[in-house]
């Protein structure tokens, strides 16, 4: 909880105890870079201390950590195409083991992405789709 103006304050595993504008910035123009070109996905903006997904019907989920924006992209990428795999494919494409920001945020929200497209109920629709193959 904030001691000066008594809101609560959300740990984010992600981006650690404490969060800047930059690093939310970072977070949102990695994830509006990954997720373009894939029609109908949302995009992602700050909003306060976190950030705001609106999907391009307008409905808008409010995220305050990492994880849950990736909750909610996965989310609408398997209600637009039946599967999480469009825009995980382009994730693994991305994760080469570089890192373009200094202070390591956009490994550790590629990794963030991975570790919810693995360990969520995505990872079905994913086994499945590697059954098809």
């Amino acid at each position: 909880m904030c001691g000066a103006c008594g809101k609560t304050a959300t740990p984010d595993p992600v981006l650690g105890p404490v969060r800047t504008l930059r690093q939310q910035l970072l977070v949102a123009q990695i994830l509006n870079a990954l997720c373009s070109g894939l029609s109908g996905l949302p995009t992602v903006r700050v909003a306060g201390d976190g950030w705001m997904v609106r999907s391009a019907t307008g409905a808008s989920t409010s995220c305050s950590t990492v994880h849950r924006i990736w909750e909610a992209l996965m989310g609408c990428c398997v209600d637009l195409y039946g599967t999480p795999r469009p825009i995980v494919d382009r994730l693994s494409a991305t994760t080469d083991g570089r890192d373009a920001t200094p202070d390591g945020v956009a490994e550790a929200v590629t990794e963030a992405g991975l570790r919810v497209a693995a360990e969520h109920r995505w990872s079905t629709a994913l086994a499945a789709d590697d059954l098809l193959r």
